[in-house]
């Protein structure tokens, strides 16, 4: 079915539903492909902020997210394992969508100073009371961090939450410094599951989940806020045929790149740079 909504990625105003999931349409833009869950239900801050709290970390989307500390601690080494070659040595380090700052935690003991951003005020106190990080409650827009402060700026599964990506992205350009490393993690609506499962894919998560990008939407998107891409790395699938379990960190040394995002990258990450 055609609807008349305006692509925040592309401004074009022909899309059609792909979907109802949870109450929430899912609308594919006509212009560039990308997908958004925001037509009937343009969530607030307030809104946005209320999904991430309490039951979002102990029930509803993880299971107890704050007794998980040492096996994400463990992921995080991986994913730092992933970055290390593209980003420097040390430095400001800033991670947008912190949750409870296991990440930070490991930036840190690397040799960083780092700073969080994140929008669930309970995670944020766990951070700042356990962990002592320094970690702002709300939106990136409200931080005002220095302009080009931070050598290296994480987003960790957060792009797809985001209510406006692309003025996000922007405030993320000017905060980076020239010579500095964004990292993106988000889901890949492109893989092959998405066309096994369908509706049943489990990262078509409505409203927590606002966007869902291809990589071919999200070069757009890169470009367009200033970004310049240095490296794709699928990271996870989940298996259409084991209960959607996750499957992490393929090693892409012994099977080609090629073939994970084409079949399996649920997942991307994506490196990039500030364009000069």
């Amino acid at each position: 079915m055609s609807v008349q909504a305006v692509c925040q990625l592309c401004d074009a105003q022909d899309a059609r539903v792909m979907m109802t999931k949870n109450s929430y349409r899912l609308v594919k833009c006509n212009g560039c492909g990308l997908v958004s869950a925001l037509l009937d239900h343009p969530l607030s801050k307030r809104e946005l902020q209320a999904s991430h709290e309490k039951g979002y970390f102990t029930g509803e989307v993880y299971k107890n997210y704050f007794e998980e500390h040492n096996a994400r601690s463990r992921l995080f080494e991986k994913k730092f394992r992933l970055i290390e070659r593209h980003v420097a040595r040390s430095g400001r380090l800033l991670d947008i969508g912190a949750a409870a700052g296991f990440f930070m935690e490991v930036a840190r003991r690397k040799g960083f100073e780092t700073c969080g951003v994140e929008i669930s005020r309970l995670a944020a106190t766990y951070a700042t009371r356990n962990l002592k990080l320094k970690v702002f409650v709300g939106e990136l827009e409200d931080a005002r961090f220095p302009d080009e402060y931070f050598d290296t700026i994480t987003m960790w599964d957060v792009l797809e939450h985001l209510r406006r990506p692309v003025d996000t992205l922007r405030i993320v350009n000017r905060l980076l410094r020239r010579g500095g490393v964004l990292v993106i993690e988000t889901v890949n609506i492109e893989c092959i599951n998405t066309k096994i499962m369908g509706r049943r894919w489990p990262l078509y998560a409505p409203p927590i989940h606002l966007f869902y990008f291809s990589l071919a939407t999200l070069r757009i998107l890169l470009a367009k806020t200033g970004f310049k891409i240095i490296d794709v790395v699928p990271i996870q699938t989940y298996s259409p045929f084991h209960s959607h379990k996750a499957i992490r960190y393929f090693k892409t040394s012994f099977i080609p790149k090629k073939v994970l995002l084409g079949f399996f990258s649920d997942v991307v990450m994506i490196v990039c740079t500030r364009r000069v």
